[in-house]
């Protein structure tokens, strides 16, 4: 939703849902839960190797977390008022959903390589 629109009553209408409050939440779990999840998944690695193999889904995941990290902390020049930073922000998180579709597709042959090699 567009807050910054001329129209004041409009801009009242959407400042009681607080859009602004709620995104900034959701972005705080998804970059907690993104940290996590990657400090889960490179130590479950490392103790089932016993070394950290090097493969295009562990790059991808360390530049997610570098992206993720550069658009938090583009905030605070986002809020005043920069319209550079609300692009930059915008286009960063435009990356990470390209990337995360890239790590949904890579992490599926990561399991489907794991369940082919205990069968046998």
């Amino acid at each position: 939703m567009q807050t910054r629109t001329p129209d004041t009553q409009i801009r009242e209408l959407l400042s009681k849902e607080r859009f602004n409050k709620r995104h900034f939440q959701i972005g705080r779990l998804v970059l907690a839960l993104m940290v996590l999840g990657s400090l889960v998944g490179i130590t479950v690695e490392y103790f089932s190797n016993d070394k950290l193999l090097i493969n295009p889904h562990l790059t991808v995941g360390i530049n997610m977390i570098i992206i993720v990290l550069l658009s938090v902390a583009i905030i605070p020049f986002m809020q005043k008022v920069s319209l550079l930073a609300r692009r930059a922000h915008a286009s960063l998180n435009m990356i990470m959903m390209t990337l995360s579709l890239w790590q949904v597709l890579t992490g599926m042959q990561l399991i489907n390589e794991i369940k082919e090699s205990h069968l046998i």
